[in-house]
């Protein structure tokens, strides 16, 4: 597992963020296009309305391009609200977002990969 520190704070903008079954129907919308390099993220909308940013790699379309699809995993969008100097452990990476551990208080969430800074192996 790599360590990170936090150099840049992240606040998520997502208070009730998108929850995912394994096996859940979602309806798939627009893709993610900004300058950032977080490729091959969708708006998706969950069975209980609830809307958020999903990687392609959660999901199954029911055909190519459709809008409509199936989480192969469960998935939790929630983002960590971080400060720099915070300390993380990477459990998962994704399209340039990282789903970490803080270990100070345990909690669990996604930061942007580049608000973070490898901290070196001793």
């Amino acid at each position: 597992m790599k360590s990170y520190r936090v150099v840049q704070a992240h606040t998520s903008n997502y208070p009730n963020p998108i929850r995912l079954r394994q096996g859940e129907r979602i309806h798939i919308g627009e893709k993610y296009e900004g300058p950032e390099a977080w490729d091959r993220w969708y708006f998706c909308e969950n069975e209980a309305g609830i809307k958020g940013w999903v990687p392609e790699q959660i999901f199954t379309r029911s055909s190519a391009n459709a809008t409509e699809g199936v989480a192969t995993e469960a998935y939790d969008a929630f983002e960590m609200n971080a400060v720099p100097g915070d300390q993380v452990i990477a459990l998962c990476e994704l399209n340039g977002w990282i789903w970490c551990l803080r270990e100070t208080d345990g909690q669990q969430g996604w930061l942007p990969l580049d608000h973070l800074q490898p901290m070196p192996v001793l």
